[in-house]
C-alpha cells in the first residue's frame, strides 16, 4: 500500500508544470521606459534669396544633404541687371531729392531757429508782464484789506462824530448855561429837547456815514479779490500761450526731418545694391549657408522669388534630437539628464548613447526629448529609446513576473517544504501583497 502511494505521487508530481522560483532578496526597484520616435534636427535656418527675381533652376531636393557652400539655385541674370539699373536709377533721384531738401532744410533751420529764439523772449515777457500784473492785483487787494481791519469800531465812530458835532456842541453849551444860572423852566426844558434832537440827528448821521463807508471798503476788497482772480487766470492763459509758442517753434525744428528720412531710405537702397552686384558677381547662384539637409522648398523653377525663405536648412552639426511621446505616470521616473540608450533596428542595428534633454507638454500630451550627437545617427532614421530609472531600495524585492492577479487583488506564490510519511513535500502557498 505505502509503495502505490508512493508511486501515486511520483506520478501526480511529474505531470504537475514547471515553474521557476527565485529567492527574494534586497534590491532597487528599477522603472525602464522604452518608446520610439524620429530622429530631428535640432536646428534649422532659412535661406532667404532677392524678391521678385524669376528662378532659373533648382539645383537641389528636399531631403538632400549639401555642404556648406553648395549651389542651391540659380537666378535669372537678365531681370537681375535690369533691377539692379533701376534700383541705380532710385538712387540717383532720391541723392537729387537729398541735395534739394538739404539746402532747404539750411534755410528753414536758420528760420526756425529765429522764431525759436522769439518764442523765448516772449515768453520771458510773459511771465514777466503776468506777474507784475499779478503782484499790482495782490496789492491792491491787500490794501483794501488793511484799511477794513485799520478801522475804528462802529460805536467809537459815533460817539467821535457826536463829539465833533457843531449842533450838538451849542446845544450842550446852552443847557450848561441855563444850568449854571439855575433856570429849570420851559426854556430848560426846550433846550434838552432840542439837545437830544441834534444828538438823535449826529448819531444817525454817523451810522449811515459808518456803514456807507463800510460798504465802500467791502465793495474795494472784492473788486480787489476779483481783480486778483481774472489777473490769476490772465497770467494761466498767458503763461499757456507763450508755453504753446516755444514748443510750436521746438516742434517744427524736430518734424523737419524728410532729409534724415530720405538717408536712410538711400542707405537700404545703397546695401540692396551691394547685394544685388554680388547676386551677379555669382552668375545668379545662391550658395548653402551651412552644411544640412534640405527641410523645405518654397520656390519653383519658373517662378518668381519672394520675401519668405526659400529654403529651410536642417542643420546635420552639432545635436540631432528624438520627440517622443511618453505618459504621464512613466513621467514620474524620470528626469532631464538622464541616460538614455537608443537602438537604431536594422541589417546594421546599432545602439547609442543619448541625453534626456527636456520633458515638454503639448496639446496635453507629455513628451521627452532626448538629445544625440549628430555624428551618431542621421535625419529621419526611426530610434528605439530606452530609459532606466533606479528607484526606492528594498529588502525584499522580487520579479515583476512573480506577482500575479485574479482580477481583485495581487498576489505571489511562496514555496513551502515539509516533511510527510511520504517523504518531502513542496506545496505553493497564496500570499496578498
Amino acid at each position: 500500500m505505502l509503495i502505490l502511494g508512493m508511486i501515486s505521487r511520483g506520478i501526480y508530481a511529474y505531470m504537475l508544470p514547471r515553474v521557476n522560483t527565485v529567492a527574494p532578496s534586497r534590491g532597487s526597484i528599477v522603472h525602464t521606459i522604452i518608446g520610439e520616435g524620429v530622429v530631428e534636427a535640432k536646428d534649422y535656418i532659412p535661406v532667404n534669396v532677392i524678391a521678385d527675381i524669376r528662378v532659373a533652376q533648382i539645383m537641389v531636393e528636399k531631403g538632400s544633404t549639401v555642404a556648406r557652400g553648395e549651389p542651391l539655385l540659380k537666378l535669372d541674370q537678365e531681370e537681375m541687371n535690369q533691377q539692379l539699373d533701376d534700383l541705380k536709377d532710385e538712387i540717383a533721384i532720391l541723392e537729387m531729392e537729398i541735395e534739394d531738401q538739404n539746402s532747404v532744410a539750411f534755410h528753414n533751420a536758420q528760420v526756425n531757429g529765429l522764431n525759436d529764439e522769439r518764442a523765448d523772449e516772449d515768453y520771458a515777457l510773459f511771465v514777466s508782464q503776468a506777474q507784475l500784473n499779478l503782484n499790482v492785483a495782490n496789492n491792491a487787494l491787500e490794501t483794501a484789506q488793511q484799511a477794513s481791519m485799520n478801522r475804528i469800531s462802529r460805536d467809537a465812530y459815533i460817539q467821535e462824530c457826536i463829539g465833533q458835532n457843531g449842533s450838538v456842541i451849542a446845544a450842550q453849551m446852552a443847557v450848561h448855561e441855563l444850568e449854571s444860572a439855575g433856570v429849570k423852566n420851559s426854556s430848560y426844558d426846550d433846550a434838552l429837547e432840542y439837545m437830544d434832537m441834534m444828538i438823535y440827528i449826529a448819531r444817525q448821521n454817523a451810522e449811515d456815514a459808518y456803514d456807507a463807508e463800510t460798504d465802500r471798503i467791502q465793495q474795494e476788497i472784492n473788486e480787489a479779490r476779483q481783480k486778483v482772480e481774472e489777473t490769476e487766470l490772465e497770467v494761466q492763459a498767458a503763461l499757456l500761450d507763450a508755453t504753446r509758442e516755444v514748443e510750436d517753434a521746438a516742434l517744427v525744428q524736430v518734424t523737419n526731418h524728410n532729409a534724415e528720412i530720405k538717408e536712410i531710405q538711400l542707405q537700404n537702397l545703397l546695401e540692396e545694391q551691394l547685394v544685388y552686384e554680388e547676386m551677379i558677381s555669382q552668375n545668379g547662384i545662391v550658395y548653402s549657408p551651412e552644411a544640412g539637409v534640405i527641410d523645405q522648398i518654397a520656390v519653383t523653377e519658373g517662378s518668381n522669388t519672394t520675401s519668405d525663405a526659400a529654403f529651410v536648412i536642417a542643420l546635420t552639426e552639432g545635436t540631432f534630437t528624438i520627440q517622443a511621446p511618453i505618459t504621464e505616470e512613466n513621467c514620474k521616473y524620470v528626469a532631464v539628464g538622464d541616460n538614455v540608450s537608443i537602438l537604431f533596428p536594422g541589417s546594421g542595428s546599432r545602439t547609442e548613447d543619448a541625453v534626456l534633454d527636456k520633458i515638454i507638454l503639448e496639446n496635453e500630451q507629455n513628451y521627452v526629448v532626448i538629445s544625440l550627437d549628430a555624428s551618431n545617427a542621421q535625419i529621419g532614421e526611426i530610434g528605439e529609446y530606452t530609459i532606466e530609472s533606479v528607484g526606492v531600495t528594498a529588502d525584499v524585492t522580487i520579479p515583476i513576473q512573480a506577482l500575479h492577479s485574479d482580477g481583485v487583488r495581487y498576489f505571489v506564490w511562496v514555496i513551502e517544504r515539509k516533511n510527510t510519511i511520504l517523504g518531502e513535500e513542496i506545496t505553493a502557498t497564496m500570499r496578498i501583497v
